[in-house]
């Protein structure tokens, strides 16, 4: 009986461990398009993101880049990356929050991404500029 209760935890144990992999592999994912968008713009980035994936041929991708846009109208250039949250969400999503931080301020970007047979894609792309806003709906408390 201890045998198969070993045996039991062990299969869980490793499909945890499975689990938390793919967070590490949207993470890893996530800064190299992140170093796409310092060396060639937004553009660039939000099409390098969106490839081969359900929102590559999604009109919202367009309304991020204008975003964007914006933003580095306002802020300036993109200095930084840090991503202060990642969580597994099933078996193969994995939900990342992470601060763009430009020269005059941060933004926040919200991604979910998806282990899809051939590569990591990503399903959704959220972008927030007012910080104080999600604190004030207690985002960061949760």
């Amino acid at each position: 009986m201890i045998k198969y209760m070993v045996l039991i935890g062990g299969i869980f144990f490793s499909g945890s461990v499975l689990s938390q992999d793919f967070c590490s592999v949207a993470e890893k994912d996530f800064n190299q398009e992140f170093n796409v968008y310092k060396k060639d713009g937004n553009a660039a980035f939000l099409k390098s993101m969106v490839a081969g994936g359900p929102l590559e041929t999604d009109t919202s991708s367009l309304e991020k880049m204008k975003i964007l846009t914006i933003v580095e109208k306002y802020l300036g250039n993109i200095e930084s990356l840090s991503i202060f949250s990642r969580k597994q969400l099933g078996n193969k999503t994995c939900y990342l929050s992470a601060v763009l931080e430009y020269h005059g301020g941060p933004i926040l970007a919200f991604i979910t991404y998806y282990d899809a047979p051939n590569s990591p894609t990503i399903t959704s792309i959220n972008i927030e500029t007012n910080i104080q806003k999600m604190l004030a709906e207690g985002f960061f408390t949760q």
